[in-house]
C-alpha cells in the first residue's frame, strides 16, 4: 500500500463531504441559508463541538503526564502572534494606519485553521491513531480560542467603533440644499462583489476630527463589555473551561476507558461524548460545502483576487515554513511538530465567514467579507495537494520523521 494512503482517503472523505454538501445546495434540496442549514450548525456548534472538545481535553489528556501537550500548544499561540504582526504590518501598508478590521481578516483568513473538523480525521490518518489525532486537533484549537478570538473581536470592535464615528459625519451633509456628502458612489474597493456601499468621507471632507485611534476604543470600558459578553456565551471556551478542570483535577482519569483507574459504572459519560462528538467533522464539513454552494463560485472580476492568491500562498506555504522553524525551536518531538505542521496546511474554518459577515453588517465594508470567503473557498480546494505536498516535503528532507 502507498504510504500516504491513510491520508489521501481520509483527504477524499473530506473533499467527497463538502462535495455532497454542495450538490444538495446546487439542488436545492437544501439552502445555506435555509432553517436545516441553520440546525445543522447550531447541533454542530452547541452540541456535537463542545462535547469533542470536552472529551478530548479532559478525558483524552493527562495533563500531568502528557507535559509535551504544552510545548504543542505554545507552538500555535507562537505561529498567531507572528501572523497576526504581519497582518498588522500588510493592512497598514494597503490600507493605511490604524485598519483594524482589515488587519483581523488578513489575520482571519491565514490562521483560522479547521484545527478540528478537517484537522482530526486528518491527523488521526497520518499517525494511524484515532485518538492521538483528537488529541492533536483539539490542543491546536486551544490558540485559537483563548488568544486569537479575544483579540480578534478586539479588533472588529475597533473597527466598527471607527466605521461608526465617520457614519455619523457622513449624516451632516456638506453639501448645498441638503445634499448629500460627494460620498455616494460605490467605493473603488467594494464594486461588483455584490453588496453595494456607499463610500464613507474622510475626516479632512468632513471637516470633522480624524476617527479614534484603536488604543482610545479598546480603553472604553463598554467595548470590553461587549466583547466579554461574547465570549461568554461561547460553548467551545466553556467546553475548554470544564475540560482543563476535568483533566486538571484528575477526575478524568476515572472516564477514561484506556486508564487503569477507568470506572466502568462511569463509562457511559465517555460513551455519550464521543458518540456525539464524533458527528462534528461529517456535518461541518457538510454544511461547509452548502456554504460554498450558496456562495457560488468565487468573483475574480474585482480587486479582491490577487490578494487572495497572496494569501493562499501564505496559508499553504509561509504558514507551514513558519511552523517548521517554531517546532525546530522548541524542541518538539517529531510526532507533534509533524502533527503542527500538518495542521497549519489546512483551510480556514467556516466559522471565519459568520465572524467576516457580521462585521460586514455592522459596517458596510463587503471587502473584508470578500476576502474571507474566498480563502475559504481556495483553501479548502488547495487542502488536499497541500497537504500531501508537505507530508513529502518532511519525509523528503527527513523532517520529523
Amino acid at each position: 500500500m502507498w504510504r500516504y494512503q491513510p491520508v489521501l482517503n481520509a483527504a477524499l472523505t473530506i473533499v467527497l463531504t463538502m462535495g455532497l454538501g454542495a450538490l444538495v445546495g446546487a439542488c436545492g434540496v437544501m439552502e445555506s441559508g435555509g432553517a436545516g442549514a441553520q440546525g445543522l450548525l447550531v447541533f454542530a456548534w452547541w452540541v456535537a463541538l463542545p462535547c469533542l472538545v470536552v472529551r478530548g481535553l479532559g478525558i483524552g489528556v493527562d495533563f500531568y503526564n502528557d507535559a509535551y501537550v504544552w510545548g504543542y500548544v505554545a507552538a500555535f499561540l507562537i505561529l498567531r502572534a507572528v501572523a497576526l504582526l504581519a497582518a498588522v504590518g500588510v493592512a497598514w501598508g494597503l490600507h493605511g494606519r490604524g485598519q483594524a478590521g482589515w488587519c483581523a481578516a488578513y489575520w482571519l483568513a491565514t490562521m483560522w485553521i479547521s484545527t478540528i473538523i478537517q484537522g482530526i480525521p486528518i491527523l488521526s490518518a497520518l499517525l494511524l491513531d484515532d485518538a492521538r489525532g483528537a488529541l492533536y486537533g483539539v490542543m491546536a484549537a486551544i490558540s485559537s480560542f483563548i488568544f486569537q478570538l479575544p483579540v480578534m473581536l478586539a479588533l472588529f470592535e475597533v473597527d466598527v467603533a471607527q466605521h461608526q464615528q465617520i457614519g455619523a459625519r457622513e449624516k451632516a451633509p456638506l453639501g448645498q440644499e441638503g445634499r448629500p456628502p460627494a460620498g455616494d458612489e460605490l467605493d473603488s474597493e467594494v464594486q461588483g462583489v455584490g453588496h453595494p456601499v456607499r463610500a464613507l468621507p474622510s475626516a479632512e471632507s468632513s471637516g470633522a476630527q480624524a476617527p479614534r485611534s484603536p488604543w482610545e476604543v479598546l480603553r472604553e470600558a463598554s467595548t470590553w463589555k461587549r466583547i466579554g459578553l461574547r465570549l461568554a456565551v461561547n460553548p467551545v471556551l466553556w467546553a475548554i473551561a470544564a475540560g482543563l478542570v476535568i483533566s486538571l483535577s484528575t477526575f478524568g482519569r476515572y472516564l477514561n476507558p484506556a486508564s487503569d483507574k477507568f470506572v466502568p459504572e462511569l463509562g457511559w459519560v465517555e460513551a455519550t461524548l464521543r458518540w456525539l462528538g464524533d458527528t462534528t467533522s461529517p456535518v461541518g464539513l457538510f454544511c461547509t460545502g452548502l456554504y460554498m454552494a450558496g456562495r457560488g463560485w468565487p468573483s475574480l472580476s474585482h480587486g479582491f483576487f490577487p490578494r487572495t492568491i497572496i494569501l493562499m500562498l501564505a496559508k499553504v506555504v509561509l504558514t507551514p515554513l513558519l511552523m517548521v522553524g517554531i517546532a525546530a525551536g522548541l524542541g518538539l518531538d517529531d510526532t507533534s511538530a509533524r502533527a503542527a505542521v500538518v495542521i497549519s496546511t489546512l483551510p480556514i474554518s467556516l466559522a471565519g465567514h459568520i465572524l467576516a459577515e457580521r462585521q460586514f453588517r455592522l459596517t458596510g465594508v463587503a471587502g473584508i467579507a470578500e476576502v474571507v470567503s474566498q480563502t475559504i473557498f481556495f483553501s479548502s480546494v488547495l487542502m488536499l495537494p497541500a497537504v500531501l505536498s508537505w507530508i513529502a516535503v518532511m519525509d523528503a528532507l527527513d523532517l520529523f520523521t
